[in-house]
């Protein structure tokens, strides 16, 4: 049986506040004289979406407006830079721009269902259109208002450090371990940003979330009708197979219309479900339904005006192991060299890389600073040169087979299969239900093993805007310990 413990860090400070980053920096200490099953181990960061007025349903995405709003959010990319190091044994891993580098490879290393829609920590968009939020216990019958959840979101050292593939790591034989993270919830045009269901600024538009026909039904969800113009008690006229399919919750705000009336606010103060399959929502008590006819009534969300993320104080989660230690290990790690003067339709710029890089992979920044996907918009072809010498015999296009077998090379020496081709990040497009998937492609190459440091010169051709924040190569080398 797992054992787990739980490490504070020792600098104790809440990350985010209000949705503002007032720390970033997290030091961790595993003290010598255990045995850690590093593959289970995570860094737990305990997540809050703050309402003051309303309780809405929320998730939380990345606000980059590449097509108009929201990617759905890896937890690794939380992660900008990592160092890991022992008493004896030293650097293990420093790698910078790591939570950009990981979530591109994890893209390919991992199939379609790891980050499908219903395992993200940050919120999901369920097979009825609702969004289902970590951060909220939505009661939908009953009179006990709903509330705000605290959420972990957990971030695996074996997504972010090739030594948290380790299953037997003893700081027992190397000492104590240091780990220093620096934590990036972004600024500017990177913010993690909370989106609302159900509003008319949410992450789905009200005529989608209301309008959208009932499962099997057929009946359009958002029309009411009440006994008389006095009453506070509105019964749907659709009809819910189950309660999954009804968007009404306890402390709802909702923006009524109705003839004679105009439109008003109200909150769903209790819901009753009828054995017809029909919701009764009972109503805050209050005058302005007067004049209003009974028949006609529609509803939507009311915005909420004050979402804000909250991010507590993290904390390293580490597993015990009874396995006995390995007396040598190896870590493939990487070095990064950003270059945000590498811009435009055609890029050709030269890098030298240490003598032990087995291969080089190269990433593309949509915009300046931008860390969610790799993109290189619309990419004719590209070229790898090493030392003066050609690693193909001609241009290389996206999706062409040697584009394949050049990655086929690279992730061989991760000594990990390739998953995943589709080479997109999956997003919402203009607050709507439907999917779109941005690129996110990485290029790279195999470099010979000849033990001298290299010169590796990077042509990309691209038909559109082209990599508008430049681009950064890794080279990745392996370390004997």
């Amino acid at each position: 049986m797992d054992s787990f413990v739980r490490i504070s860090p020792q600098n104790s400070a809440n990350i985010v506040q209000n949705g503002v980053q007032i720390n970033n920096i997290v030091d961790f200490i595993v003290p010598s004289g255990g045995v850690y099953d590093l593959s289970k181990c995570y860094i737990s960061l305990p997540l809050r979406v703050k309402e003051t007025t309303n309780i809405s349903n929320v998730l939380i995405m990345d606000n980059t407006a590449v097509d108009a709003v929201g990617t759905f959010i890896k937890p690794e990319i939380l992660i900008k830079n990592i160092n890991v190091k022992s008493d004896v044994l030293g650097v293990i891993e420093d790698i910078k721009d790591v939570g950009f580098l990981r979530s591109v490879l994890n893209n390919y290393r991992k199939d379609g269902l790891h980050y499908s829609r219903k395992s993200s920590p940050f919120g999901n968009i369920d097979e009825y259109g609702e969004v289902n939020s970590p951060f909220r216990l939505l009661r939908k019958i009953g009179t006990e208002i709903s509330e705000e959840l605290t959420a972990e979101c957990q971030i695996p050292l074996k997504d972010i450090l090739h030594l948290g593939e380790q299953r037997a790591y003893s700081t027992a034989k190397y000492g104590a371990l240091y780990i220093s993270v620096e934590l990036d919830f972004g600024k500017g045009t990177n913010a993690l940003t909370p989106f609302q269901a159900g509003g008319t600024t949410g992450i789905l538009e009200n005529t989608l979330y209301w309008g959208k026909p009932v499962i099997k039904s057929g009946t359009a969800r958002n029309v009411l009708t009440f006994a008389n113009a006095a009453a506070t008690t509105l019964v749907t006229t659709a009809t819910y197979e189950d309660l999954k399919q009804s968007p009404f919750y306890v402390g709802q705000a909702l923006v009524l219309t109705a003839t004679g009336l105009g439109t008003t606010g109200k909150k769903i103060t209790a819901i009753s479900y009828a054995s017809d399959g029909s919701m009764k929502l009972v109503l805050t008590v209050d005058s302005d339904m007067t004049g209003a006819t009974g028949t006609d009534a529609t509803c939507s969300g009311k915005d909420a005006a004050d979402l804000n993320i909250n991010v507590d104080v993290p904390e390293l989660v580490m597993s015990t192991s009874n396995i006995a230690p390995p007396d040598m290990f190896e870590v493939l790690t990487w070095n990064t060299e950003a270059d945000s003067s590498a811009t435009g339709l055609n890029i050709n710029k030269v890098y030298q890389v240490a003598p032990n890089a087995l291969s080089v992979v190269v990433l593309g920044k949509r915009v300046a600073g931008s860390k969610y996907s790799s993109s290189f918009s619309q990419l004719e072809d590209y070229r790898f040169r090493v030392d003066n010498k050609d690693i193909t015999d001609r241009a290389v296009l996206r999706k062409s087979s040697i584009h394949y077998g050049l990655l086929k090379d690279v992730f061989a020496n991760m000594g990990s299969p390739l998953k995943n081709l589709n080479e997109r990040t999956r997003q919402l497009v203009a607050k709507k239900m439907s999917l779109a998937y941005p690129d996110n492609v990485l290029i790279g190459c195999a470099l010979p093993d000849n033990g001298q440091p290299k010169l590796v010169d990077v042509e990309i051709n691209c038909t559109d805007t082209g990599p508008a924040g430049g681009i950064v190569l890794y080279s990745n080398i392996i370390k004997q310990f």
